[in-house]
């Protein structure tokens, strides 16, 4: 059992009453009640800190959010196993992969090559702090696309996360780990670029699927000349 929030492109509004514009940029503090089945929730602040009920509800209250738009907002209540924390030297950013118990091991490779890449866009493409303090990839089973993008929360397809790369042709890894950089850098144009209405959204996704191909060929394709691509 889950929950996944879904606040792409205007459906926040029937999460909350409000404006949800790209261009209305705000901080938000949530809490969380989930069962105390589940192990963990998730948003885009920190979790503050988790207390049983008397119910036997787990209550999970959060940090406020840095500011985003509303249709970065994201939530997730799983029964998820966190792989490892991993925090990068070179971004001090603290990355965590969840994954269903069983395939969890899965994920290693995927967690150090985003490491890897999350460091090279800090140091040589955007040359600034990564905007936040954790980067979540969420691997979630049978999803309906290959990512969903937020600040620093990310859902993918778990087949998208979660493989062997011994037993993985170079055209799925390819795929996979552009969708990946898709992903880590959207972090910084998603969250450092505003846009005032849905109608210029193109611009940002031109530019992140050029910034993408500079994670796959920095990171892992090292032969290959971003420009012929």
């Amino acid at each position: 059992e889950m929950i996944l929030s879904n606040a792409f492109p205007n459906h926040v509004r029937q999460i909350f009453p409000c404006f949800d514009e790209p261009r209305f940029i705000a901080k938000y503090r949530l809490t969380l009640f989930r069962n105390s089945s589940t192990s963990i929730s998730l948003f885009n602040g920190n979790l503050h800190d988790s207390s049983q009920l008397a119910d036997g509800l787990i209550q999970d209250r959060f940090n406020e959010s840095s500011p985003i738009s509303p249709h970065n907002l994201a939530f997730a209540v799983l029964d998820f196993e966190e792989i490892v924390a991993v925090r990068s030297n070179a971004s001090d950013v603290n990355v965590r992969l969840w994954a269903p118990p069983d395939r969890s091991i899965e994920g290693k490779s995927t967690l150090d090559m985003a490491v890897l890449m999350g460091s090279l866009y800090r140091q040589n493409y955007f040359k600034s702090p990564y905007p936040y303090s954790t980067l979540d990839l969420v691997a979630i089973p049978n999803f309906y696309t290959d990512v969903q993008l937020h600040n620093n929360i990310l859902f993918y397809r778990d087949d998208t996360l979660l493989y062997n790369p011994s037993a993985t042709s170079d055209s799925d890894q390819i795929a996979k780990n552009l969708q990946l950089a898709n992903g880590i850098s959207y972090q910084w144009l998603g969250g450092s670029i505003s846009l005032p209405s849905w109608d210029q959204y193109w611009l940002l996704e031109a530019v992140n699927t050029y910034a993408r191909f500079y994670g796959l060929t920095s990171s892992w394709q090292t032969d290959m000349d971003i420009k012929k691509l």
